[in-house]
């Protein structure tokens, strides 16, 4: 049970982390097209 307990708040640690820096990225991604488009369409 115990194992069972651990891996499960391990994977939802793990989720939560993955989620966090899929957001990160979005945002990172949306500021480099920003700059791009600058870039590409002065």
């Amino acid at each position: 049970m115990l194992r069972k307990i651990l891996s499960l708040s391990c994977s939802s640690v793990l989720a939560r982390a993955l989620k966090s820096t899929l957001k990160k990225s979005k945002k990172v991604l949306k500021i480099k097209i920003k700059k791009l488009n600058i870039i590409v369409y002065p």
